[in-house]
């Protein structure tokens, strides 16, 4: 009885020298730089190259062989059960330290940069619209022009023919306009271009559509209306010397044509327009 717990006191003894051994292996083992190799200690200890993802798995000691000794009483395993050896405790806590220190993953290194984005195809430019070969080509010719005059000159030669509130409205010359160039749009008539003098220029101009003549029938210019000077009295246009029988919105410009607006006092006959005698 005394050999068997001598011998089972001698193997407790070796089992916590053993473990007291490998604390104080891992407890003066010299410290390993930060980051640095855990990887390389573990492979140190191990021939076998592991994975650095993998957790090394530790074994734990083998409980010794006790088959054939001779089993202690039940009132003495309860006693051992109950009253554990302190040291070997101790022992296992260091040892358990250890194991979760080296199963404490490196830190990972710098992450990989991402992959960047594959550049875009490159866009295809669409081709310069050819111009239009059926379109006509911008001209090239001048703009064509004219010149234009209103003359109340029969007025400033007889001044009695008015009354007084108008003779203070006839220039002395007899010119209302002196002639003047100015260009012209295309179908632009006789009455187009009087009606955009006179609003360049400030001239009074005052008119009536007649739908039953299909043209303008000028009333005033320069405050001086038909009647002023008597029942025969307006105004007229005149185109390179000769005066149209057509309204003045119906006669359309030529480059070059020279128009002149006079004051009549005698239905034309005073300023060459008149009806021949019969």
């Amino acid at each position: 009885m005394n050999k068997n717990r001598t011998r089972r006191g001698s193997v407790l003894l070796l089992l916590s020298l053993a473990l007291m051994a490998a604390a104080l292996y891992f407890s003066f083992r010299p410290a390993l730089p930060k980051g640095a190799g855990l990887s390389s200690a573990v492979t140190a200890q191990s021939p076998v190259q592991q994975n650095p993802e993998e957790k090394p798995e530790l074994s734990a000691p083998s409980a010794p062989d006790l088959s054939g000794q001779e089993e202690l009483p039940a009132a003495e395993q309860g006693e051992k059960a109950a009253a554990p050896d302190s040291k070997g405790l101790e022992n296992g806590s260091i040892l358990e330290e250890a194991i979760s220190s080296q199963n404490q993953s490196p830190a990972p290194a710098d992450s990989a940069p991402a992959p960047s984005a594959p550049d875009p195809e490159p866009t295809v430019a669409d081709p310069p619209e050819e111009p239009d070969a059926s379109a006509d080509p911008p001209s090239s010719e001048p703009a064509a022009s004219c010149t234009i005059s209103i003359s109340c000159a029969v007025l400033s030669e007889n001044p009695e023919l008015c009354s007084s509130e108008k003779r203070e409205l006839i220039p002395e010359d007899g010119w209302i306009l002196a002639p003047v160039s100015v260009s012209f749009e295309q179908d632009e008539s006789v009455f187009d271009l009087l009606l955009r003098v006179c609003k360049d220029r400030g001239i009074l101009l005052e008119f009536e559509n007649t739908p039953l003549y299909g043209s303008a029938y000028i009333e005033g210019i320069g405050n001086l209306y038909e009647f002023d000077a008597g029942s025969q009295s307006g105004w007229m246009y005149e185109v390179n010397g000769w005066y149209p029988n057509t309204g003045c919105s119906g006669y359309f410009l030529q480059d070059g044509d020279v128009v002149c607006w006079r004051y009549t006092c005698n239905r034309g006959n005073d300023i060459g327009g008149g009806q021949p005698a019969e």
